[in-house]
This record gives C-alpha cells, sequence and structure tokens, in this order.
C-alpha cells in the first residue's frame, strides 16, 4: 500500500488466498467390454469400469477424498449383467433364464447355468452411473458396449429312423439325407458339415453318398437281404469345420 505524501512511503503485507473446494462430479467417459458366449454366470466382464473424481487430486496430487459408486442407470436392469458399487467391476449374471440373450444349459452336475449365446444377442448397450459421495453427490454417465464374441460350439445329430427295400442296388439312397443342425450358423466364414459312419457298418452293406450330404446309399448291389438281417443299428457322426478345433456329435 502507498500514500500520497511527499517523499511517497509504502508498506507491505503478505496476503494469503485460500482456494474453498467446491464439489464436482466425476468424469465417467463411454467405454466397451467384450466377453466369450457361454461363460458362466459370475464370470468377469473384461477390466472393472473406472470414473475419475476430479476432487481427488489436491495440488497436483492423487490424494482418496470421495469414494465413487457405480450402479446402473434403470432400476429395472434386464440384461443379464450385475456391476460392483465399489469397483465398476461387470460380471455375467442373471436372476431368471427367460432374460434376453440368455440361454440354458446343463453342466456336469445336472444344475443349469446361464449364458450370454452370441447367435441370439451379440452386443448389449446399456448406461452406467458413477456418483461421488461428496456434498450433493454428483454423477456422470458413461454408455457401456459389451460384445459377445462367437464360439465354436459342437453340431447336433437327432436319432432318425430309415428305410429301404431289400435286394436294394448299388447307390440306392437310404431315406432321406440325414440333417445335422449347427447352432454357429452366425459364423464368419461359414461352417460345414460332414458325416461319417462310426459303427454298426462292420459288413460294409452301406456308404455315405459323400462327406458333405449326409446321405446313406446301399454299397453293393444285393447286399441287404430282409431275411438274413431285417435290421441295422448305424452310429453316424457329424462334425463341424470350426476354429480352433472340429466338434462332433453322433
Amino acid at each position: 500500500v502507498s500514500d500520497g505524501g511527499a517523499p511517497k512511503l509504502d508498506a507491505h503485507a503478505q496476503v494469503t488466498v485460500q482456494i474453498m473446494n467446491v464439489n464436482e462430479r466425476p468424469v465417467f467417459r463411454d467405454t466397451e467390454r467384450r466377453t466369450l458366449e457361454n461363460r458362466p454366470e459370475g464370470t468377469a466382464v473384461g477390466l472393472p469400469l473406472a470414473a475419475i473424481d476430479p476432487d481427488n487430486t489436491v495440488n497436483g496430487k492423487v490424494v482418496d477424498l470421495q469414494s465413487i459408486t457405480y450402479s446402473f442407470e434403470r432400476t429395472l436392469f434386464d440384461a443379464p449383467f450385475s456391476i460392483s458399487g465399489c469397483s465398476g467391476q461387470i460380471k455375467i449374471e442373471a436372476p431368471i433364464a427367460s432374460t434376453a440373450g440368455i440361454s440354458v444349459a446343463p453342466t456336469v452336475t445336472g444344475q443349469s447355468l446361464l449364458l450370454l449365446d452370441f447367435e441370439v444377442q451379440d452386443e448389449f448397450v446399456f448406461n452406467v452411473m458413477a456418483t461421488d459421495d461428496g456434498d450433493g453427490e454428483l454423477f456422470d454417465t458413461a454408455i457401456v458396449r459389451i460384445y459377445v464374441s462367437d464360439m465354436n460350439e459342437p453340431p447336433k445329430l437327432n436319432d432318425a429312423e430309415r428305410n429301404v427295400l431289400e435286394n436294394a442296388v448299388s447307390g440306392f439312397p437310404v431315406g432321406a439325407p440325414l440333417k445335422g443342425d449347427d447352432p454357429d450358423w452366425k459364423a464368419e466364414p461359414a461352417q460345414r458339415l460332414s458325416y461319417t459312419i462310426a459303427s454298426g457298418n462292420s459288413a460294409g452293406h452301406f456308404i455315405l453318398q459323400d462327406a458333405e450330404s449326409g446321405q446313406l446309399t446301399v454299397f453293393q448291389s444285393g447286399d441287404i437281404d430282409f431275411e438274413s438281417v431285417e435290421e441295422y443299428q448305424l452310429v453316424v457322426k457329424v462334425s463341424d469345420n470350426g476354429e480352433p478345433e472340429s466338434l462332433s456329435d453322433t
């Protein structure tokens, strides 16, 4: 401070300005996570979500002044996931088997387990809130996308009956072709199924027209004789060409 006299005199004093903290909302960026289909309930989906609270930085140093709690934006949340309020970790979880994107499959214990199914739904989008515990409990919302990745699953081949006349000639079709079902219908590139006779054909009376048709045919004319044998029990194996390994069913 200076006076207006002559000579002009002045004095100095130290003034301390204190910055008062005001709670600021967390910063929560949109993010994405990935998980494989058919993972058991309770499986973690990627890394935990992480919001940043600007109130946890003081004088350029990170301190732990406030906590952040994570929650789904909607109370009635119908996607097959849960989230830890403390850690932000998303896990596969569904209360009922009819939830969208969920199928039921038996485990080795005979119990049922809820699984994500790529062929039913391969992407989920929802909002997650990050709320601080400061004055006013401020929050930010992020859009979270979860992509479900495909896994090779074994094809299915149901038991079947076919009829053929005795004394059929070589190459005569034994009923309609066998038809396996591949649950990986969305696989790219599309998978191919191939068929082989696994057992029950020791006499060699039947062959498959080709590996992929599933058409059983008579191998040699005159081999099929009703008076000698009136029924054959063949075990046919169906295999896919999926990755990382071929899977099969009989």
